[in-house]
């Protein structure tokens, strides 16, 4: 592979200072306690925080950042915009709109615990686990009062009475309560870990590509909404948090902030060729600003990068290994959980160059034995 040193008329070393700035820190959404609107919000941020600091003297990524900011912190209130909002991020605003009043559970197996209306308010752990048993436990009609026996009896016999029915449920109640809150801690641990090893997932289905590829595009799309159903999550908002954990581990990777889309084009034969075919057919598509602010494109033009491709097979490799781990651990707790996702966490699941050597047409293609291995997963989809 040929060394590049410069970029664009940008020096390698600059641009590598650049994924450098970019923060490595990993986030944990409390999505049990949060609706769906602010773990929107949240994935929202992360996405425009990682391309400002990437591109600091870009100042519509740090205004993405101040409007995500005021959404979550003030609720509805905070988008009332007064002036005028960029062009850039009038559909961004549209969106924090929707998502303050979007008030439903982020996770069905989730629970309010905010003593206020105030959105994004963070709860503190211990409270958060008390309150998903309180939750539980009023479902079935018992009130906080139920929950610990009286220290006077009205009669002998209403400390057995509780020992035999509230106190049976709520061990059982308090075992959930914690499978759950562990099921949340893997994921927010594993999600963008594995990310590379689903990143297939976005390429848009009306774009030639070849067979392996597109198998391995239904196959990596499984395995999203598989990590949704453990979560309870919807699963266009898993969507998103798989995708920015691809980006963070790009410019970890000094890759620069990549989307899962380039990454895969950079995997075909010759890149820079595959990369300039695929900006001429999405040029010809219909797309909103803020969606290509959301992808990184507004970057184009202004930092153009060139990725090297090892970096890309860097990202699968590693994610590989998390993915496999993610697994054994979720299914710790949940016996059949990722299921659908056949071949999740093994190296014939994962994107490969390899899988570009076929010819981009609507035809099967020429399957490699890995792949073949995959099939009976997409088959099960489709017939679906």
């Amino acid at each position: 592979m040929t060394r590049i040193s410069t970029i664009h008329g940008i020096p390698f070393n600059e641009f590598a200072d650049r994924s450098a700035n970019v923060a490595t820190a990993k986030e944990f959404f409390p999505y049990l306690s949060m609706t769906a609107g602010e773990l929107e919000l949240s994935l929202l941020r992360q996405r425009a925080q990682i391309f400002r600091q990437f591109a600091p003297e870009m100042g519509i990524y740090s205004e993405a950042v101040r409007m995500i900011d005021r959404a979550l912190n003030e609720g509805p209130a905070g988008v009332n915009y007064v002036g005028v909002v960029p062009d850039e991020l009038q559909p961004l605003a549209k969106i924090l709109t929707q998502a303050t009043h979007n008030n439903k559970p982020a996770s069905r197996a989730g629970f309010f615990g905010r003593t206020s209306a105030k959105v994004g308010e963070i709860i503190p752990a211990t409270q958060r686990r008390q309150q998903c048993i309180e939750t539980k436990m009023a479902q079935y009609g018992l009130p906080k009062s139920r929950l610990t026996p009286p220290n006077k009896f009205p009669s002998p016999n209403e400390y057995s009475v509780w020992e035999k029915t509230v106190k049976p449920l709520l061990v059982s109640v308090t075992a959930t309560c914690y499978r759950q809150f562990e099921i949340e801690k893997i994921l927010n641990s594993g999600v963008e870990r594995s990310g590379h090893h689903l990143l297939y997932k976005s390429l848009p289905k009306d774009y030639q590509i070849p067979g392996d590829v597109r198998t391995k595009r239904i196959l990596h799309g499984t395995g999203v909404e598989g990590m949704a159903l453990v979560g309870e999550i919807d699963k266009s908002l898993m969507y998103l948090w798989v995708e920015n954990g691809i980006i963070q581990r790009n410019t970890e990777n000094k890759i620069g902030p990549l989307s899962s889309v380039t990454s895969s084009i950079y995997l075909a034969p010759d890149p820079q060729q595959a990369v300039a075919a695929f900006n001429a057919w999405g040029a010809t598509q219909p797309t909103d600003k803020w969606q290509k602010m959301k992808s990184g494109a507004a970057l184009n033009g202004k930092i153009s990068i060139d990725p090297i491709t090892a970096g890309v097979i860097l990202g699968v490799a590693a994610a590989l290994e998390a993915a496999f781990g993610f697994l054994k651990s979720i299914r710790e707790q949940k016996d059949y959980a990722m299921v659908q996702a056949q071949g999740f966490g093994t190296e014939a699941f994962s994107a490969s160059q390899g899988d570009w050597l076929g010819n981009p047409d609507a035809g099967s293609g020429g399957f490699s034995t890995g792949t073949l291995l995959l099939l009976g997963g997409a088959a099960l989809l489709l017939s679906k």
